[in-house]
């Protein structure tokens, strides 16, 4: 009905026969394309004619068969064109889906009156014009009329057309070319130039890294390769396959696939045989010998002047300096060693005349705090590399930036620190410098998260998932995923940071990094166990464990959540069994959870954010074994802490738990710090207001009121 309808829409009549229209129903099959294409052929046949009122219905429509297919259909309309207009639009199909009226213009020189010509195959409904980039340019009205012109094209003249196109885009833009490097690629290819194919394959992936899109340079640069590795095989020319390799490398870690980047830069270091081997003892008492060489070269710098790096120490300095800050992410421990082993070995050269430079120093720092090893040392690393930081270039500052935030974040030391800067995040995208913009939006969204300005964070999420989406960068939605999931998991929404958890564990896996999934779990567990699904817990933390086992050394953040989930877990399976006649059972499960409490306490030297929640478990734990002077103990630490970061989500909790322990009828205490009950309770009233946690203040009223 849909179909029959549309034919009287088009020819304004319903005096179509209804042979002639089902017809027209029966081998269009659905397909309004197919159906639009018969009656345009009608008008070309003159079996419809043009009037006054629309459209006539002429004697020969019922003579016409209707072709069987849309390609017959569009042959058919095709072949009734004149010669000349039909030749233009072959060379047409060849320039492309839209074409420039200039580019046309000047391939098709032996066509006499293409205005005219372009004009006919307008009002056919062929093609449609439009104004772009202050060009005229025009655009095939569907994809199957280009191919189909395309198809009746000869191979051989196909690859003339295509060398011709090229070599006029070159010729009339030549001021803009570089905004046409991936059609001329394309041009050349099916032209069968291969070096030209080669060379713009590369220009096209270089300036899509520079407008940060990542996915296009990736695909030109692999098509570069191959073609490279096709043409000449073993004897390729090493320094040229070694570019290739590592833009494919950049490309990669920049879309947010990161394992496929260092297997590229993995692979560019053996080709300048930069890796080291020794065995594992070896390699640690080296790793050991570097660090303390580093530190001192931290604390007592050399005034001395060194000699200029040469051509192979740069590549392989530049090379195994992005492989580290990607491995940052993926693989932190091996990040760490890799890092100083860097430092060291650049001791013997100016490290400032090579690209990278200031970021071996500063990424330098980003490891020490984000590995937990030393706040102080990062805080220095900090220091020098502010000497060094040229403030003109974005990816410069955004680096420094990002290792500022992510020591502040860890290191607790949260007075002071800036707020999201939108705008540097707009210059990076704006100029290619995609790298830091995710870790600096980490920081920093984590940090308004814990802090409980969930508006600001929210704004930080929905940018990394915007980036993520415009610039198909996935670990961008990693992030965007992770801190989602902190945030509702604060606000007290743990099914919606369960759903959030679910998704990026299942990303993480896709992309393999194995740290946001351990992360994703730790969140995982920590909502099971607060829901107080102790067996789902233990599922996970089973499933946790086995990934910590194979892990290595991995960074506090990410263990985090798993100790303090494991510790709620405990607590929950003991609080199950307090009181019963089980004593063997309860002296058990006071000790595991004790236990599991301690690892989580010692990773809260490491990583700062997470100790008020920490003390705050703590002091739980003690006040369900009726330890009530070291629950106050714990719970006035987390309360100092809390205060001291503006940790208000966990301090505005622990005040209620406070309130709610001082008013039990067992209590001893009546005050903690010289305030009471009420206070600590006005006190929790007060922040979950101004943090908007409608769930939190519901439970309160509901302790009031009972």
């Amino acid at each position: 009905s849909d179909s029959k309808i549309l034919i009287d829409n088009m020819l304004e009549s319903e005096e179509l026969s209804r042979s002639v229209r089902s017809g027209i129903v029966q081998q269009a099959g659905g397909n309004p394309f197919f159906i639009e294409e018969v009656v345009r052929s009608f008008i070309d046949e003159a079996a419809v004619v043009r009037c006054d009122n629309g459209f006539e219905i002429a004697g020969k429509i019922n003579s016409i068969v209707i072709p069987s297919t849309i390609n017959d259909v569009l042959i058919a309309r095709l072949d009734r064109l004149e010669t000349q207009t039909r030749e233009l639009v072959k060379i047409a199909s060849v320039v492309g889906r839209i074409f420039f009226g200039r580019v046309i213009k000047d391939v098709a020189e032996s066509i006499d009156n293409i205005d005219d010509r372009l004009e006919h195959l307008k009002d056919a409904q062929l093609i449609n014009d439009r104004t772009s980039m202050q060009e005229l340019e025009y655009q095939f009205r569907h994809p199957l009329v280009q191919e189909t012109a395309y198809g009746t094209i000869l191979i051989t003249q196909r690859k003339v057309l295509h060398l011709k196109v090229a070599r006029s885009i070159e010729k009339l833009f030549q001021e803009r070319r570089n905004e046409f490097y991936g059609i001329l690629a394309y041009h050349y290819n099916h032209g069968e130039y291969l070096e030209k194919t080669e060379e713009y394959l590369i220009k096209a992936g270089e300036e899509s890294l520079r407008t940060s899109a990542s996915r296009e340079a990736l695909i030109y640069f692999q098509k570069a390769l191959k073609l490279f590795l096709d043409k000449y095989g073993d004897s390729a020319d090493l320094g040229k396959l070694i570019a290739l390799e590592k833009n494919i490398a950049l490309a990669s870690c920049q879309k947010g696939l990161l394992a496929d980047g260092l297997k590229y830069y993995d692979r560019v270091l053996e080709r300048l045989e930069a890796h080291s081997s020794g065995s594992r003892m070896g390699t640690r008492a080296r790793f050991v010998n570097d660090l303390l060489v580093v530190i001192c070269r931290l604390y007592f710098p050399s005034r001395k002047a060194k000699r200029d790096p040469d051509r192979r120490e740069k590549e392989i300095f530049e090379t195994t300096m992005k492989r580290n800050e990607t491995l940052v992410i993926a693989d932190t421990g091996r990040a760490f060693s890799s890092m100083i082993r860097l430092l060291r070995t650049s001791n013997a050269f100016d490290i400032t005349k090579t690209v990278n430079g200031f970021r071996l120093w500063v990424g330098t720092g980003t490891v020490f705090s984000y590995m937990g090893v030393s706040f102080r040392v990062a805080k220095k690393f900090i220091e020098r590399s502010a000497e060094m930081v040229d403030k003109g270039k974005v990816e410069d500052v955004i680096a420094y930036n990002n290792s500022y935030a992510m020591y502040k974040y860890c290191a607790g030391s949260w007075n002071g620190m800036n707020g999201y800067d939108e705008d540097l995040i707009d210059n990076c995208l704006k100029s290619g410098a995609m790298f830091y913009i995710v870790p600096y939006s980490w920081s920093v969204g984590l940090l308004k998260v814990e802090q409980g300005n969930f508006a600001e964070a929210e704004i930080i999420i929905d940018k990394l998932f915007n980036i993520a989406e415009n610039y198909d960068h996935y670990q961008a939605k990693l992030v965007a995923l992770g801190l989602k999931s902190h945030l509702l998991f604060k606000s007290r929404d743990f099914l919606g940071a369960e759903r959030s958890a679910d998704e990026r564990f299942s990303l993480a896996g896709e992309l393999d990094v194995t740290i946001a999934q351990l992360a994703a779990l730790g969140h995982k567990i920590m909502i099971k166990s607060m829901l107080d699904d102790v067996d789902a817990a233990a599922g996970l933390i089973s499933r946790a464990e086995d990934m910590i086992a194979v892990c290595g050394r991995l960074p506090p953040y990410c263990i985090a959540r798993y100790r303090t989930g494991r510790f709620i877990n405990d607590m929950s399976v003991l609080r199950k069994v307090t009181g019963s006649e089980r004593s063997a059972d309860v002296r058990m499960l006071k000790k595991r959870a004790r236990q599991s409490g301690g690892k989580a306490l010692e990773n809260v030297r490491k990583y700062a954010p997470s100790s008020t929640f920490t003390y705050k478990l703590m002091g739980d734990y003690f006040w369900l074994v009726e330890k009530q002077g070291k629950a106050m103990k714990y719970w006035s630490r987390a309360i100092v802490v809390g205060e001291r970061m503006g940790a208000r989500p966990d301090l505005s909790r622990t005040c209620f738990e406070v309130g709610k322990r001082m008013l039990d009828p067992g209590s001893r205490y009546r005050k903690l710090n010289g305030i009471d009950a009420n206070g600590y309770l006005e006190k929790a009233v007060t922040l979950f207001e101004e943090m908007g946690l409608e769930r939190d203040l519901e439970d309160l009223k509901r302790f009031r009121n009972t």
